[in-house]
């Protein structure tokens, strides 16, 4: 397995209630491949995917009522980009109910460390000018 990705100032979009729960989402990835490592069972693959998930829901719209509140022009664009990503974490939390767990933990874990690492240095930077001063 790589290594689990953490959070660094360098992925700060500037704001620090944003930065918290991005802070909090790489935390939960790390407990993610903490279970893959110690080989936990479908209880707990599930109980971590919906903490997960329903966590990524909050900071979602979080952060679009701050874009809203703030006049992003994209703001559209980020919400589509939030849409299609609950719409595939959700989908690869449902799978924890099957018969291939350890495969579908990976998955879910290889999704959740991709998207923190490239939307956040993609398309969550686009916004940091919009939110400079309302930290």
């Amino acid at each position: 397995m790589t290594s689990t990705p953490r959070w660094t100032p360098d992925l700060s979009v500037g704001h620090k209630e944003l930065d918290g729960h991005h802070q909090t989402l790489f935390n939960l990835l790390a407990r993610l491949d903490h279970g893959l490592e110690t080989g936990q069972g479908t209880g707990w693959a599930q109980a971590m995917g919906q903490e997960l998930t329903a966590y990524a829901d909050y900071h979602f719209q979080a952060e679009e009522a701050l874009l809203e509140a703030a006049d992003y022009p994209f703001l559209q664009f980020h919400r589509a980009s939030h849409q299609a990503i609950a719409l595939r974490m959700h989908a690869l939390v449902a799978q924890l109910a099957g018969p291939t767990l350890d495969q579908a933990v990976r998955d879910l874990r290889d999704f959740v460390a991709d998207w923190l690492a490239h939307h956040i240095e993609i398309e969550d930077f686009e916004y940091k000018p919009y939110l400079d001063g309302n930290a």
